[in-house]
């Protein structure tokens, strides 16, 4: 015991090491795909941030994420259609699992499937790379461009226009020498905000129109590169609107020199559409410069959904293979054990089409031809019996009737002379009571040998089972006897003498089975096509093993038994074409089971039909 303990815990170990392996195996492929994933899409991200002209936009990495992605798919997927394809096309034809019509019909749905899929997956592309091409078009670029350069130069004639005027203004303002004309020059040189200002950049006088107040003066890069260039213009951003601001040197005193601000404001919705039409372009732009990786993109996607098309085309026409082949090699390979002479062949059908009906005829053709060879082999093995018994009963008789006469002639003329010695009486009495035993043991031999073809004619089962019971009941009056007939019970075509045979038969075993007090039941029902008879008993019961030997001649589980009475009994019940069968009686006992076939007579037809009825008690 220890040492089949020791192996299973081994197994046990090894069946959870191999499963360990594979989860570590597992994770590895999974860390090396993601690894491999990763570093494809950081470096396609790193080369086009380089390279682009243009910030890389915040969804690039997203995009090639997914591309990258599709690859590994696309990988993925061929690798499994190329190891399917191999094992389907250079697996052995004599293969159980894989035969030559599975390989065809996988062939046929590939074949019917790749023209139509790889012609789709033509004209999706190519309308996948002109509906890309089309977006990046020359004419919507140009078009783009030239928006934005109306606005460009619409800003550069402000800038310029405020650049003049800021030098125009510092010059009359240094002329004058005066602080007065500010006001004057604003309204003339129509400007939102005018303000002078000191060397050092602080303002020291102001004049504005509305809420167009720049609290912040220029910074001193700005005020310097104005000194330059004797003036200086540019565009900031103040709230939601854009400002010309501009600034030129002019003299405020004789050992001073300070600044002249203006600024001018864009209208809102001017800026507004500047800026929708600055990032428009600047989104074009960088997308142009990802084209090819989007429109690779979407190829890579309508190459994984035709190689999934195919693979599932594949797997279908495997499956349905499958389907087809399993049920036809099953037949193949019970039909192989039944030419070997193994019986017991059942198949499985897991289906309710055409092949599950194939399966469930075969199975029933087997039962149907195991039951007739049974029976075959039990009338050869009765008829063999037959012939022994016929020349027993013709050997065995000759001797007896001699043997007897001498013993009871013996008795008469010497029985008066050895009455003081019971000796010679009791042999004598013993051999006259054998040799009737043995005449009885002859007379059941004759009558096994000489078993008439039964002549049927119609006739009541219940009321047959009516004349026998009663002699049992007289002669046993500590068993109990339950008929449970069936009311209506159809005629059949029977022997009644020998149905008489059958009951007496079962009768005499249910009596011997008890061996004192108990209960035997006869019932009688009927269905559409058959006639039942069940003879039960609440006796000691046959053991299991020798049921399949109990309707065999001269097997007897008595010692005082021929075993000729249930083979007589099986006989006649396949003379009148029905069956026989014995079963275990719960909680105690044996139960009988005859089945006549129902034979429907004229009058009977005429009448309507009972589909089944069990007996009531009688």
């Amino acid at each position: 015991m220890r040492i089949i303990v020791s192996h299973s815990n081994s197994a046990w170990q090894y069946l959870e090491e191999q499963d360990r392996r594979r989860r570590r195996q597992e994770r590895w492929i999974l860390v090396l795909v993601l690894l491999v994933w990763s570093a494809l899409t950081y470096t396609e991200f790193y080369y086009f941030g380089r390279t682009a002209t243009a910030p890389p936009i915040p969804n690039e990495l997203f995009i090639f994420g997914l591309i990258n992605l599709n690859i590994l798919l696309l990988v993925f997927l061929l690798f499994l259609i190329f190891r399917n394809l191999v094992k389907l096309l250079f697996e052995p034809k004599s293969s159980v699992r894989w035969g030559g019509l599975s390989r065809k019909l996988g062939i046929a749905f590939l074949s019917v499937t790749l023209l139509p899929t790889l012609l789709l997956f033509g004209i999706a592309s190519r309308y996948v790379t002109q509906s890309i091409d089309s977006w990046f078009s020359e004419k919507i670029e140009t078009s783009q461009e030239n928006a934005l350069q109306v606005v460009r130069s619409y800003y550069a004639d402000r800038s310029q226009s405020a650049l003049l005027l800021i030098r125009e203004v510092g010059r009359e303002m240094g002329e004058s020498q005066a602080s007065g004309p500010i006001q004057d020059l604003q309204n003339r040189f129509n400007l939102e905000g005018l303000a002078v200002l000191s060397s050092e950049g602080k303002v020291l006088e102001k004049k504005v129109l509305g809420d167009a107040w720049m609290r912040n003066p220029p910074e001193k890069e700005f005020l310097s590169r104005a000194r330059e260039n004797r003036g200086e213009v540019r565009v900031i951003r103040f709230g939601e609107q854009d400002v010309i601001e501009a600034v030129a040197p002019v003299k405020i005193l004789e050992a001073e020199t300070g600044w002249v601000w203006s600024w001018s404001l864009i209208p809102a919705s001017l800026s507004k559409e500047m800026e929708q039409i600055s990032t428009a372009f600047e989104d074009y732009q960088r997308l142009e410069m990802h084209k090819n990786p989007i429109k690779q993109g979407y190829i890579f996607t309508l190459l994984l959904v035709t190689l999934a098309v195919l693979f599932a085309s594949i797997w279908f026409g495997i499956y349905v293979a499958r389907g087809m082949t399993r049920p036809l090699q099953q037949l193949a390979e019970g039909t192989r054990k039944i030419a070997a002479g193994d019986w017991d062949v059942s198949l499985e059908s897991a289906s309710n089409d055409e092949m599950g009906t194939l399966v469930k005829s075969f199975n029933r053709m087997v039962g149907e031809l195991k039951e007739k060879r049974d029976e075959l082999m039990q009338t050869q093995k009765i008829a063999a019996w037959q012939e022994v018994a016929r020349h027993v009963a013709h050997e065995i008789k000759n001797p007896l009737t001699p043997i007897q006469l001498s013993a009871q002639r013996l008795r008469r003329r010497y029985l008066g002379q050895f009455r003081e010695d019971a000796i010679f009486d009791n042999c004598t009495e013993t051999i006259i009571q054998q040799v009737d035993e043995l005449k009885r043991l002859v007379d059941q031999f004759a009558q096994f040998a000489r078993l008439p073809k039964p002549i049927l004619m119609e006739a009541d089962l219940n009321e047959i089972i009516r004349e026998i019971v009663p002699i049992y009941q007289e002669g046993h009056k500590e068993i109990q006897f339950d008929l449970q007939l069936s009311a209506d019970l159809p005629l059949l075509q029977l022997d009644r003498e020998q149905i008489h045979r059958v009951l007496i038969n079962l009768l005499e075993n249910a009596v011997a089975a008890m061996e004192g007090a108990g209960k035997i039941a006869l019932g009688t029902s009927f269905s559409l096509d058959s006639v039942r008879l069940e003879v039960r008993d609440t006796g000691a019961g046959i053991d299991p093993i020798h049921r399949d030997r109990i309707f065999e001649p001269y097997f007897s589980t008595k010692v005082s038994g021929t075993g000729l009475g249930l083979a007589i009994v099986h006989r006649i019940v396949q003379d009148h074409k029905a069956k026989i069968r014995v079963e275990a009686s719960l909680p105690q006992g044996t139960v009988f089971i005859l089945e006549f076939p129902r034979v429907i007579s004229q009058s009977e037809e005429m009448q309507p039909r009972t589909l089944y009825k069990v007996g009531g008690l009688r």
